[in-house]
């Protein structure tokens, strides 16, 4: 079912991959893929659609309009689809690709289901530069090819997902066109007539009822399995310090993220100081306080300091804030699970390419979430 995910998981999942983890698991991935990856496929696709039953003069590439697309679709100027490919094409070697490559990548399965629909053949071909496109997302200037280089895997997917997906948004795109002055069903006036929200909540729920969401999921399963080779290949050789388990630091957080809400002191005790002090050790050892420029002055401080070590909201001559310690807990957690990944892993394409989306886009406050519905997607069986 393609709806779209709540908020707190996607951002959650996408701050995992950010801090150097690839998705634990198909549930998760199916959260990525069904619940981000496909709606904006689904809103992507019914924006064009609206705007060409609308007729709109809005411009969709170099002088064609949408107003001409639906010419095209009615079968008055079919030929216009030939025009729009290259010049598609031209837009997206400047400004397009680099802002969003996977919205270039669902705009080429538009154009591509409107070339079949009006049995028009356009250079370049849709379905080679998208997936041109799809190969290039991963460049960067890591040099192992696990991390820079598409999958075989991840290329055949990838393929499944257009032969499987093209054929429906074919269908759609001929639905609309013998529909746009009908009356379809649940509704009393033609879509060229309803109004731009209601017609766009049409288009939206019948991309979702007819696309599925298993090839999504599966290309995102696949490139989510390539993640995870990059980073087994760039943290080749260096595991987690010896004795100290990966959930240690979620669960310290916690504790000093109750003791700052509570106002209490946060305590360290020896047990605990000898493992910080054999982290911190580790990371020294390998050099990693470098790699991410994260000295970690404060817990250096408290590994230091005779236990068990008591830490206050305010500093005192000897022990530091625990807004200090909250800060360098961060940090150290960080370096800790990124480990010999770039410092800026969050910037790099292997992790926005997951969400297919730039990792610029915010969800935390909702937005995404509550336009997606409003558009006409489901809540979905989880929310």
């Amino acid at each position: 079912m393609i709806a779209p995910e709540k908020v707190s998981i996607l951002a959650d999942l996408r701050d995992a991959l950010a801090a150097g983890e690839a998705l634990g698991s198909l549930d998760q991935c199916q959260s990525v893929a069904r619940g981000f990856v496909a709606c904006n496929l689904v809103l992507e696709t019914a924006n064009l659609l609206a705007a060409l039953v609308h007729s709109s003069d809005q411009t969709r590439a170099g002088p064609v309009t949408y107003r001409h697309l639906r010419a095209a679709l009615t079968g008055a100027d079919p030929r216009v689809v030939c025009d729009l490919a290259p010049l598609l094409a031209d837009e997206e070697q400047t400004a397009l690709r680099g802002f969003d490559p996977w919205a270039c990548v669902n705009r080429w399965l538009s154009v591509a289901a409107l070339a079949q629909r009006v049995e028009q053949s356009v250079a370049p071909c849709p379905r080679r530069t998208a997936q041109a496109i799809f190969s290039e997302l991963l460049t960067c200037e890591l040099d192992a090819s696990v991390c820079k280089t598409r999958a075989r895997a991840a290329l055949d997917a990838f393929q499944r997902w257009w032969d499987e997906s093209l054929p429906i948004v074919t269908a759609i795109f001929r639905k609309i066109s013998e529909e746009l002055d009908a009356s379809v069903q649940g509704v009393d006036v033609p879509l060229a007539d309803l109004p731009p929200r209601q017609l766009r909540q049409v288009l939206v729920r019948g991309l979702a009822d007819s696309l599925g969401a298993e090839p999504i999921t599966a290309l995102t399963s696949a490139k989510n399995e390539q993640l995870r080779a990059c980073v087994a290949h760039q943290n080749k050789g260096l595991t987690y310090p010896g004795g100290v388990a990966s959930g240690w630091f979620s669960e310290v957080y916690q504790h000093l993220e109750s003791a700052e809400q509570l106002r209490h002191p946060w305590v360290l005790n020896a047990a605990e100081q000898t493992r910080l002090g054999a982290v911190l050790a580790w990371v020294q050892e390998h050099g990693l306080q470098e790699v991410h420029d994260a000295p970690l002055p404060t817990l250096r401080r408290l590994a230091a300091l005779p236990p068990p070590v008591s830490v206050g909201a305010e500093a005192t001559a000897t022990h530091p804030a625990l807004a200090e310690v909250i800060h360098d807990w961060n940090d150290l957690a960080a370096v800790v699970r990124k480990r010999r990944l770039p410092r800026d892993w969050a910037d790099y394409p292997q992790v926005s390419d997951l969400f297919a989306h730039p990792l610029m886009w915010d969800f935390r406050f909702g937005e995404w979430r509550q336009d997606a519905l409003a558009a006409g997607l489901p809540e979905g069986i989880r929310s």
